[in-house]
């Protein structure tokens, strides 16, 4: 959900029932605890049953109350502080888990593979191969998928370079040079860090190429992007699960790599003998080699 189911109930609510009413009532009021309650619990809260909540979440234009649920959560872990969502997730309905993280992770690898743009995917692809100087940007948890995209594509291109975000003037002593035949690959996440979308601005108004990976078209990274790339991210208490943006990271280096599959494969040959030559990793005998 976006701010606009708020105002979808709001504008619903004359021709609602009165059960349904009494539910819109609740959801507008409380929509940042209701985030985080079952369909059972809201039904208690407001004297209806569990199933009148369900044909209310369709009657509000969703496949069921997952959906529905999903979109408050979508709306709450973007106005919430990190105190404000441990509170309100100690009142919602705590049991198994692990397995309601286990299945939040793979519903957004699902969505993030069955949404995603292809042609963006291809262009992004494409830019990077292109593109002079490689620059990757991602700060707090997001900073993560950056080093994690940085470190496999410094094996096979010469000019990247990971920009350290810690501070404002930092950033732009990094990005200073950055030309359009350049390609910036940005990450960012609710709560959108502030130094990183000013830092796509900056990239963006001096012509580089920009490749985002950000959760959904409503992030503001989106008005200096390029090529988009999306990838669903459920909320866990103060955790963000990035497990969606590593596995369409994982297809970005995949696809590149094959790309630039000759060049790729003597590059690993040459680190493969420096690996071998001072025993970087073990054998599967237990000696170094």
């Amino acid at each position: 959900m976006n701010e606009t189911l708020l105002n979808r109930i709001e504008t619903k609510m004359p021709e609602l029932s009165k059960s349904h009413k009494r539910i819109a009532s609740f959801i507008v009021e409380h929509y940042d605890s209701a985030a985080f309650m079952t369909a059972m619990k809201i039904a208690g809260q407001v004297d209806v049953s569990e199933s009148t909540v369900v044909r209310f979440a369709c009657e509000m234009g969703y496949k069921g109350y997952p959906d529905f649920q999903k979109s408050l959560q979508d709306l709450v872990r973007k106005k919430l502080t990190d105190v404000q969502r441990i509170d309100l997730m100690s009142e919602a309905d705590g049991s198994d888990l692990i397995e309601k993280t286990v299945k939040n992770d793979i519903s957004s690898i699902e969505e993030t593979y069955e949404n995603l743009d292809k042609d963006a995917f291809e262009n992004s692809v494409e830019s990077i191969c292109r593109a002079e100087k490689i620059y990757f940007l991602g700060a707090r948890s997001a900073s993560i998928i950056s080093g994690f995209l940085h470190y496999y594509l410094k094996l096979l291109f010469d000019n990247v370079i990971l920009v350290d975000v810690s501070s404002d003037s930092e950033i732009y002593e990094f990005l200073f040079r950055i030309t359009p035949n350049d390609v910036c690959i940005i990450t960012s996440f609710p709560r959108y860090s502030k130094n990183i979308v000013n830092a796509a601005k900056f990239a963006h108004d001096r012509g580089c190429r920009i490749v985002s990976i950000t959760d959904s078209e409503d992030s503001p990274l989106v008005p200096f992007t390029d090529c988009l790339l999306i990838a669903k991210s459920a909320m866990a208490s103060v955790v963000d699960s990035l497990t969606a943006a590593m596995s369409l990271s994982n297809c970005l280096i995949s696809a590149i790599i094959l790309k630039k599959k000759d060049e790729a494969r003597a590059r690993y040959e040459t680190l493969e003998g420096f690996w071998e030559k001072y025993g970087i990793y073990e054998n599967p005998e237990g000696r170094e080699i």
